[in-house]
């Protein structure tokens, strides 16, 4: 017997949740030393990338192949949403034209290959 789909997107919220906190930990650990400007740009990018890391494993892992988990996959989803969103529209007036560029060009290319799968 399969668990219903609400029961699903109700245990993604907390995988989401705590994916989110884990990594923004692990940045905030990651970027300790570093001057106050640019921790902030590395934090942008490196939560921008892992959130497009978050969506490939998602669907690759937990959707495409034989390791169905919808609630692991939502989880992923969702925290890879806020996670590349936040990175780029709050703070896009803080990124650099080369970092926009390579956000930009990073989507547009992620969008091009879903499309394809």
């Amino acid at each position: 017997m399969t668990k219903p789909l609400i029961v699903d997107i109700v245990l993604s919220i907390p995988i989401a949740g705590l994916l989110i906190l884990f990594i923004n930990k692990l940045i905030e650990i990651l970027t300790m030393n570093m001057p106050a400007e640019e921790k902030i740009k590395k934090n942008i990018i490196i939560a921008f990338i892992i959130g497009i890391i978050s969506i490939l494993i998602g669907w690759f892992v937990f959707y495409k192949s034989a390791v169905k988990n919808i609630a692991v996959m939502l989880g992923l989803y969702l925290s890879a949403a806020y996670l590349t969103i936040n990175s780029l529209l709050v703070n896009w007036n803080k990124l650099s034209n080369d970092t926009k560029l390579f956000m930009l060009g990073t989507v547009l290319v992620s969008l091009i290959v879903v499309t394809y799968l």
